[in-house]
């Protein structure tokens, strides 16, 4: 059998693994830790949840590293210090999978980064956020709980240290479940409750601290949600105006033509997509429809931009 390159491996992984975007770990784990609450989960399986967990805890950091560096800067430039942990090279046959949009730079160095250990996971969040991010995660909170069902603050991580040492326990319990074969658990029973508490605390403190990064006050309920998608959407229209404004001078009508077909086209997409209009359309669908002609916006800007520069070359 041919060895298959790096660009093949990670390929696969994402038709395997679908769109990802580092939130599902949240919901497996919760999941993981009714059953294990319920006693779902046969003592003769019972491996089974530290193993699950690890792998949860490593499918969401490669995930959120990957995202965080595809969202710009400066994420994209702190990347560069994971970089130099790795072996990755950026040689011919990786800058044609970025040309041709197989992967992304996000994609390449998050399957490359080393997150063999609790340890390792924050020393990369670290360098990819600029700042250390134990602390920052220390007095994190759920803002949902709060805002919406008027909880009272307090942090999604009881203990930092506690959560940290209960996690390095489970990474030391994963590899020697996998690894080797030994004559006694390597773990007792009231342990696994606290390997799901502390990995779904890690979890959730990091999504929220993350997506506070990314996007400031994010929208928490479905009608926020509908007017934020509406105001990103109709921002990128504003911004691709702007740009054939510029290009249509310089090419005449056959350009405004193709922009206009254009047009319709995102439109029919994004009612595709969404369903925007039916009867089965739900509460979701103008997020939807907001967001899918906000992507093919981004990508038609991309485009012209491209193409702008190519007319002012000539």
């Amino acid at each position: 059998m041919a060895k298959r390159s790096p660009i093949e491996q990670i390929a696969e992984y994402k038709k395997r693994r679908g769109l990802a975007t580092g939130s599902e770990a949240s919901y497996a784990i919760e999941v993981l830790q009714q059953q294990w609450k319920s006693s779902a989960i046969p003592d003769h399986v019972r491996d089974f949840v530290p193993i699950r967990l690890v792998t949860e805890l490593e499918v969401f950091a490669r995930a959120w590293i990957g995202q965080l560096i595809d969202h710009g800067l400066p994420y994209a430039e702190n990347a560069q210090l994971l970089v130099r942990d790795t072996n990755l090279k950026f040689d011919y046959a990786i800058s044609r999978a970025l040309l041709g949009q197989t992967l992304t730079v996000g994609d390449l160095i998050s399957h490359n980064v080393s997150i063999n250990s609790v340890e390792q996971i924050i020393s990369n969040f670290t360098k990819i956020v600029g700042h250390d991010f134990l602390p920052s995660i220390a007095s994190v909170h759920d803002r949902a709980k709060v805002e919406i069902y008027g909880e009272p603050i307090k942090p999604i991580i009881a203990d930092v240290d506690k959560m940290c040492a209960v996690l390095a326990k489970l990474f030391t319990v994963r590899h020697i479940l996998i690894h080797e074969k030994p004559r006694e658990t390597p773990y007792i029973h009231s342990e696994v409750g606290e390997f799901i508490e502390a990995a779904l605390s890690l979890v959730r403190a990091t999504m929220e601290r993350f997506l506070t990064l990314l996007y400031g006050r994010y929208p928490l309920t479905q009608a926020d949600m509908n007017v934020n998608a509406g105001q990103r959407s109709e921002a990128a229209k504003l911004e691709l105006a702007k740009l054939v404004s510029e290009i249509t001078p310089l090419v005449g009508t056959l350009f405004s033509d193709a922009q206009q077909a254009w047009e319709t086209f995102s439109k029919q997409q994004a009612l595709a997509e969404s369903g925007l209009g039916t009867a089965g359309a739900g509460s979701m669908a103008p997020m939807i429809y907001n967001g899918v002609i906000a992507v093919l916006t981004h990508e038609r800007i991309s485009y012209l931009s491209q193409y702008k520069e190519l007319l002012q070359s000539r």
